[in-house]
Protein backbone atom coordinates (compact mmCIF):
# COMPACT_ATOMS: atom_id res chain seq x y z
CA UNK A 1 0.00 0.00 0.00
CA UNK A 2 1.56 2.68 -1.10
CA UNK A 3 1.44 6.08 1.54
CA UNK A 4 -0.20 9.18 0.27
CA UNK A 5 1.92 12.35 0.25
CA UNK A 6 0.44 15.36 2.60
CA UNK A 7 0.70 18.61 0.81
CA UNK A 8 1.10 21.67 2.53
CA UNK A 9 -1.74 24.15 1.80
CA UNK A 10 -0.27 27.65 1.10
CA UNK A 11 -0.65 29.67 4.31
CA UNK A 12 -3.82 31.59 5.73
CA UNK A 13 -3.76 35.44 5.74
CA UNK A 14 -5.25 37.67 8.10
CA UNK A 15 -5.28 41.59 6.95
CA UNK A 16 -5.21 44.52 9.46
CA UNK A 17 -5.62 48.23 8.20
CA UNK A 18 -3.44 50.67 9.45
CA UNK A 19 -3.77 54.34 8.37
CA UNK A 20 -5.68 53.06 5.54
CA UNK A 21 -2.71 50.75 4.70
CA UNK A 22 -3.58 46.99 4.33
CA UNK A 23 -1.23 44.65 5.77
CA UNK A 24 -1.13 40.90 4.99
CA UNK A 25 0.27 38.32 7.46
CA UNK A 26 0.87 34.67 7.86
CA UNK A 27 -1.63 32.80 10.25
CA UNK A 28 0.14 31.95 13.66
CA UNK A 29 2.37 29.31 14.29
CA UNK A 30 1.59 26.29 17.14
CA UNK A 31 3.46 27.76 19.80
CA UNK A 32 1.95 31.61 19.43
CA UNK A 33 -1.19 29.98 19.49
CA UNK A 34 -0.29 27.94 22.37
CA UNK A 35 0.63 31.03 24.84
CA UNK A 36 -2.79 33.33 22.49
CA UNK A 37 -4.39 30.31 24.37
CA UNK A 38 -2.91 30.65 27.79
CA UNK A 39 -3.12 34.41 28.20
CA UNK A 40 -7.18 34.08 26.87
CA UNK A 41 -8.12 31.19 28.94
CA UNK A 42 -6.22 33.02 32.24
CA UNK A 43 -8.66 35.89 31.50
CA UNK A 44 -11.80 33.82 30.58
CA UNK A 45 -11.73 31.76 33.94
CA UNK A 46 -11.05 35.49 36.08
CA UNK A 47 -13.62 37.24 34.41
CA UNK A 48 -16.89 34.85 34.81
CA UNK A 49 -19.54 36.76 36.43
CA UNK A 50 -18.01 39.94 36.08
CA UNK A 51 -18.62 42.69 33.48
CA UNK A 52 -15.68 42.42 31.39
CA UNK A 53 -15.02 40.11 28.69
CA UNK A 54 -12.02 38.71 27.07
CA UNK A 55 -11.94 37.89 23.36
CA UNK A 56 -9.71 36.34 20.47
CA UNK A 57 -8.40 37.01 17.20
CA UNK A 58 -11.53 39.30 16.31
CA UNK A 59 -11.95 42.06 13.89
CA UNK A 60 -11.94 45.91 16.16
CA UNK A 61 -12.93 48.64 13.94
CA UNK A 62 -12.62 52.10 15.20
CA UNK A 63 -14.95 54.95 15.55
CA UNK A 64 -12.59 57.80 14.76
CA UNK A 65 -10.65 55.87 11.89
CA UNK A 66 -13.29 53.95 10.07
CA UNK A 67 -11.50 52.26 7.47
CA UNK A 68 -8.70 50.82 10.40
CA UNK A 69 -9.25 47.64 11.69
CA UNK A 70 -6.81 45.49 13.52
CA UNK A 71 -7.06 41.54 14.81
CA UNK A 72 -6.00 41.27 18.06
CA UNK A 73 -4.03 38.27 19.51
CA UNK A 74 -6.10 38.69 22.83
CA UNK A 75 -8.79 41.67 24.19
CA UNK A 76 -10.05 42.90 26.88
CA UNK A 77 -13.66 44.47 26.67
CA UNK A 78 -14.97 46.28 29.75
CA UNK A 79 -18.22 48.51 27.73
CA UNK A 80 -20.38 45.74 26.27
CA UNK A 81 -22.08 48.38 24.01
CA UNK A 82 -18.65 48.00 21.79
CA UNK A 83 -19.48 44.19 20.79
CA UNK A 84 -21.16 43.88 17.93
CA UNK A 85 -22.36 40.49 16.40
CA UNK A 86 -18.92 39.42 14.49
CA UNK A 87 -16.48 42.50 15.52
CA UNK A 88 -15.91 45.34 18.09
CA UNK A 89 -16.09 48.71 17.60
CA UNK A 90 -14.52 50.82 19.30
CA UNK A 91 -11.06 50.61 21.62
CA UNK A 92 -10.34 47.61 23.93
CA UNK A 93 -9.35 48.24 27.38
CA UNK A 94 -6.45 45.97 27.22
CA UNK A 95 -4.99 44.40 24.40
CA UNK A 96 -2.18 41.68 24.16
CA UNK A 97 0.02 41.21 20.87
CA UNK A 98 2.37 38.19 20.73
CA UNK A 99 5.61 39.01 18.98
CA UNK A 100 6.60 36.67 15.72
CA UNK A 101 9.34 37.44 13.82
CA UNK A 102 7.79 38.68 11.09
CA UNK A 103 5.77 40.68 13.42
CA UNK A 104 7.99 42.45 15.78
CA UNK A 105 8.89 45.54 14.07
CA UNK A 106 5.24 46.25 12.97
CA UNK A 107 3.90 44.87 16.44
CA UNK A 108 6.52 47.25 18.60
CA UNK A 109 5.88 50.38 16.35
CA UNK A 110 3.44 51.24 14.14
CA UNK A 111 0.56 48.94 15.89
CA UNK A 112 1.60 50.24 19.39
CA UNK A 113 1.48 53.86 18.38
CA UNK A 114 -1.89 52.99 16.62
CA UNK A 115 -3.17 51.35 19.93
CA UNK A 116 -1.92 54.65 21.57
CA UNK A 117 -3.36 56.87 18.78
CA UNK A 118 -6.63 55.08 19.64
CA UNK A 119 -7.15 54.76 23.09
CA UNK A 120 -6.55 51.49 24.23
CA UNK A 121 -5.48 51.30 28.04
CA UNK A 122 -2.92 49.17 28.29
CA UNK A 123 -0.88 47.07 25.78
CA UNK A 124 1.27 43.79 26.12
CA UNK A 125 4.11 42.53 23.93
CA UNK A 126 4.65 39.51 24.17
CA UNK A 127 8.56 38.03 23.29
CA UNK A 128 7.84 33.91 22.89
CA UNK A 129 11.56 34.24 22.56
CA UNK A 130 12.89 35.87 25.15
CA UNK A 131 9.96 35.06 27.42
CA UNK A 132 9.46 38.56 28.56
CA UNK A 133 5.78 40.87 28.58
CA UNK A 134 6.57 44.18 28.12
CA UNK A 135 3.21 46.24 29.30
CA UNK A 136 2.52 49.84 28.36
CA UNK A 137 0.19 51.96 30.03
CA UNK A 138 -1.22 55.10 28.88
CA UNK A 139 -0.97 58.11 30.73
CA UNK A 140 -2.12 61.32 31.67
CA UNK A 141 -1.53 62.76 27.96
CA UNK A 142 -2.74 59.56 26.52
CA UNK A 143 0.94 58.56 25.62
CA UNK A 144 2.13 54.72 26.58
CA UNK A 145 5.19 54.53 28.85
CA UNK A 146 6.47 51.24 29.52
CA UNK A 147 5.23 50.19 33.26
CA UNK A 148 7.24 46.88 33.41
CA UNK A 149 8.91 44.34 31.87
CA UNK A 150 8.07 40.43 33.06
CA UNK A 151 10.32 37.76 32.77
CA UNK A 152 10.71 33.89 34.09
CA UNK A 153 14.56 34.15 34.08
CA UNK A 154 17.58 36.44 33.54
CA UNK A 155 20.69 34.98 32.69
CA UNK A 156 23.25 35.50 34.68
CA UNK A 157 26.19 38.48 33.62
CA UNK A 158 28.96 36.36 34.73
CA UNK A 159 29.52 33.91 31.46
CA UNK A 160 31.08 31.39 33.93
CA UNK A 161 27.68 30.86 36.15
CA UNK A 162 24.70 29.85 34.04
CA UNK A 163 22.29 30.19 37.40
CA UNK A 164 19.10 31.67 36.12
CA UNK A 165 17.56 34.47 38.39
CA UNK A 166 14.30 34.91 39.17
CA UNK A 167 12.88 38.20 37.68
CA UNK A 168 9.21 39.09 37.79
CA UNK A 169 7.74 35.93 36.89
CA UNK A 170 4.08 36.66 38.18
CA UNK A 171 2.46 39.00 35.27
CA UNK A 172 -0.60 41.45 36.41
CA UNK A 173 -2.60 44.35 35.04
CA UNK A 174 -3.50 47.47 35.80
CA UNK A 175 -7.64 46.93 35.41
CA UNK A 176 -7.58 45.02 38.37
CA UNK A 177 -4.77 45.77 40.68
CA UNK A 178 -3.45 42.80 42.24
CA UNK A 179 -7.01 40.36 41.99
CA UNK A 180 -5.51 39.11 38.82
CA UNK A 181 -1.69 37.67 38.02
CA UNK A 182 -0.69 34.94 35.57
CA UNK A 183 2.26 33.09 36.46
CA UNK A 184 4.85 33.63 33.33
CA UNK A 185 5.57 29.60 33.51
CA UNK A 186 1.86 28.93 32.40
CA UNK A 187 2.31 31.95 29.20
CA UNK A 188 5.24 30.14 28.39
CA UNK A 189 4.25 26.44 28.94
CA UNK A 190 5.84 23.90 26.41
CA UNK A 191 3.07 22.66 23.60
CA UNK A 192 4.06 19.35 24.93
Amino acid sequence: MESSAYKLEPDFFRSESINGQVYNFSSPRAYHGKICGNIFNAFMNFLKGKRCQVFSQIDVFFENASKDYVCPDVMVICDTNKIIEDRIWGSPDLVVEILSPSTSKYDKGLKKDFYENVGVKELWLVNSYDKTIDVYLLNSENKYYLDEVYTIFEMSRNPNNIEKNALKPIIKTSLYGDDFTIELSEIFAPIV
